[in-house]
């Protein structure tokens, strides 16, 4: 019995140590990457440069559709994902950390906004922390209530930047790529029923021929 207790005295001490190191490492690292950085300031090395994002939405509910105005109120997570060269370290200096979470106003954000906003404001929660990762790419996934005229003819034109958008930045959508795999398996799948169908028609037209002349062989 004594023997456990002190193994296991020894394995707490031992997490206890790894954690408060993990949490120095962090701490120094915060401090590096954000010493000198202004999150006003686009992350691009050169000012002709866009900066790339990858834009999703995905929905978590349907809150309420108001059918007298035309106005339907839906909670939405919206994922960005863009990379800024000036939050990139080496892992190896700070103790094989990898990854740090921060909170999304210490760093710069694209402003995105529902186009056909039926109401004056668009609530996004800003206190949703951001996972840094040591290559840059910075991963924002905030929650959003949108209230939505769904008069206008797509859903996808409802989204847009509201600054740079022409110049300085570009949206990736690798939705595309997903539809564009479900179409191949769509016609595939469209191709078995087609010959299931004429599978089931041969068989049907020969049990039609065949019915009369088992018969005749009965009488």
């Amino acid at each position: 019995m004594g023997r456990m207790y002190i193994l296991f005295l020894t394995a707490a001490i031992v997490f206890v140590f790894k954690g408060f190191n993990c949490s120095e490492a962090e701490h120094k690292l915060f401090s590096v990457l954000f010493t000198n950085y202004s999150q006003f300031i686009r992350p691009v090395e050169n000012v002709s440069d866009p900066v790339i994002i990858q834009f999703e939405v995905s929905m978590s509910q349907l809150v309420k559709v108001d059918e007298v105005n035309q106005i339907m109120e839906t909670n939405l997570w919206l994922k960005h994902i863009w990379n800024d060269y000036k939050l990139r370290w080496n892992p190896a200096d700070y103790g094989g950390a990898e990854f740090i979470r921060v909170p999304s106003d210490r760093i710069w954000k694209p402003d995105i906004v529902l186009y056909n906003n039926a109401v004056g404001d668009f609530q996004v929660d800003d206190k949703t922390k951001a996972l840094l990762k040591y290559t840059g790419e910075v991963t924002w996934m905030p929650p959003a209530i949108f209230k939505s005229s769904f008069l206008s003819p797509e859903m996808r034109d409802a989204l847009e930047s509201i600054k740079y958008i022409a110049e300085n930045m570009k949206m990736q959508n690798e939705a595309k790529e997903i539809q564009d795999d479900w179409k191949y398996v769509a016609m595939v799948i469209d191709r078995i029923f087609l010959w299931v169908f004429i599978l089931v028609c041969i068989l049907g037209t020969a049990g039609l021929f065949l019915q009369p002349l088992m018969a005749g062989d009965e009488v």
